[in-house]
């Protein structure tokens, strides 16, 4: 499994360290055994993503992805490089995990792995994403049609909020 952290920017080691990794911060700083980790299933790579989150850094600023299409390159071109090194990994079962806004690069890139846009040597299984921050949550948060029920909107205001939620979904 590949796990993204969110942020935007925050290092994968907080990922690690905070969420679910095998050990954990304790009080005043020592490390402790987690007893719930994905680990006991799967091994994970734990990548900052993209380039210039957390610790991961470029002197070309033309490395730096400004597109979704960018990221996922960089993400694919990563795995492949890994593979290569580590190719006792080839074929494996696949899953791509991000948290936050990362939730998007995996989607992002299980959709080009299902397309067949992947060269990277590894069996697809699924997305895991952790508090994705993805167009549903727009569904629950619009409280328009409640709130003109309820007379707290009269009908001007109720077309606005509810077009005002509808420009969200749009940008997601």
């Amino acid at each position: 499994m590949l796990w993204t952290p969110g942020g935007p920017g925050l290092p994968v080691l907080l990922s690690l360290l905070l969420q679910n990794g095998p050990v954990q911060l304790g009080p005043g700083g020592s490390l402790t055994k987690r007893e719930v980790t994905i680990q006991k299933n799967m091994s994970v790579i734990y990548l900052d993503a993209p380039v210039g989150a957390g610790y991961s850094f470029t002197d070309n600023p033309a490395g730096y992805a400004t597109q979704m299409e960018n990221i996922t390159k960089d993400i694919k071109d990563f795995l492949k490089q890994f593979l290569d090194v580590f190719y006792e990994y080839k074929k494996r079962d696949f899953y791509a995990g991000g948290d936050s806004y990362a939730a998007r690069y995996s989607v992002a890139l299980a959709y080009e792995m299902l397309q067949g846009q992947s060269e990277v040597d590894l069996k697809f299984q699924g997305v895991i994403g952790g508090v994705g921050f993805l167009a549903p949550i727009l569904d629950l948060a619009d409280s328009s049609d409640f709130l003109l029920q309820t007379s707290m909107l009269n009908r001007e205001g109720y077309v606005k909020f509810k077009g005002t939620f509808e420009y969200m979904r749009n940008l997601t």
